[in-house]
């Protein structure tokens, strides 16, 4: 496990951890302690995004009560289910600072505010959010009753950096589905790992953690790149990076390149990802490489990816995710879709 000092600051505040879910003010939203951590949930409200879905959005406050400067993200993980169906985040339509600030720096003592959001499968059945203090087991519940939120109109546009997320193949002026969109755009799944690790990661070299993630690129090629591993969550994610592609590369796929977003707790900007498969030297891979540094704590890292539902029988054991024969391969026997978050010690029937 990393040692990191926000999941150190996490192990410490775990034997204090204290959840208690109660009503707001009178709409029936949830208030959250998590120890020093306190979560606060100002409002809720059903939208409709623009393509008809209702999107169940939370408004949330998040205060640092401890002696150390944290995230929400490293801290809190969230899940909703609705009729015992675990539901789809949903892009924000107030915008990418709403998502950036699951990744701000919080010193001791402030507040931020964020925003999360769900697309619902129906607009009356009752919705457990479930609030989980990350690396622990120690979790909050509480239920939302949509009938009895308010409804919203969604803006008339959305911010050119929340790209709506690709549902449908997407098709050229002559009808043939786009190649290179087909390619990239789905789940994937594979393994991260360290190298010339410093300061709190020194000695971590050639550690590794399984990964899932999506990739979702519009038709203007610009979209998002979502990670998570085994201690985040698809809504909590590892990292959310914006990205263009280009038709040029070393193979037939092109080239992905980062344009924004985040690592961890460290901004992305363009060009930070280059990722060209026809590098890599397996078919139906991909690998990310990237250098992180916070101060005097730096590493390189590399990750290594291929679509939910391949095997990885032409590449080598060693070259394997570390949960592959126990997690993923049960995962594929039971047709099981990829996950929202990474259990090692799940049993799949």
């Amino acid at each position: 496990m990393r040692k990191t000092k926000m999941r150190i600051l996490c192990l410490i505040l775990a034997a204090m951890l204290l959840i208690a879910c109660g009503k707001g003010q009178g709409d029936g939203t949830p208030q959250v302690k998590a120890g020093k951590y306190e979560i606060l949930c100002k409002e809720a409200w059903i939208q409709e995004d623009p393509q008809g879905a209702g999107t169940m959005v939370l408004a949330l406050e998040f205060t640092n009560n401890s002696e150390e400067n944290t995230t929400y993200s490293w801290g809190v993980g969230e899940s909703c289910t609705q009729n015992d169906q675990i539901l789809e985040p949903a892009a924000l339509h107030s915008g990418e600072e709403a998502v950036k600030n699951r990744s701000e720096t919080v010193a001791p003592g402030e507040t931020i505010s964020l925003q999360t959001a769900f697309l619902l499968k129906d607009d009356s059945s009752p919705v457990q959010v479930e609030f989980r203090q990350l690396f622990t087991s120690k979790t909050g519940k509480c239920t939302l009753d949509p009938a009895a939120l308010t409804r919203k109109a969604a803006p008339a546009t959305e911010p050119a950096t929340q790209p709506v997320p690709v549902t449908e193949p997407v098709t050229t002026e002559e009808g043939a589905e786009d190649a290179l969109l087909s390619w990239w755009n789905g789940d994937w799944y594979g393994w991260w790992t360290m190298d010339s690790c410093e300061g709190w990661y020194e000695g971590m070299d050639g550690e590794r953690w399984d990964l899932c993630g999506t990739i979702e690129i519009g038709e203007d090629y610009t979209g998002m790149v979502t990670l998570w591993d085994e201690d985040y969550t698809k809504v909590s994610p590892m990292a959310l990076a914006s990205v263009s592609l280009q038709e040029a590369g070393t193979g037939e796929h092109g080239t992905v390149m980062s344009e924004g977003g985040w690592f961890t707790d460290i901004d992305l900007a363009h060009a930070d990802w280059i990722v060209d498969p026809g590098l890599v030297g397996a078919e139906n891979m991909i690998c990310i490489d990237g250098h992180y540094e916070n101060g005097e704590d730096a590493f390189a890292y590399e990750i290594y990816l291929r679509p939910w539902g391949l095997d990885w029988e032409d590449i080598e054991e060693t070259s394997r995710p570390r949960l592959y024969a126990s997690w993923y391969l049960p995962m594929l026997e039971a047709e099981f879709s990829m996950p929202e978050w990474i259990h090692p010690e799940a049993q799949v029937p």
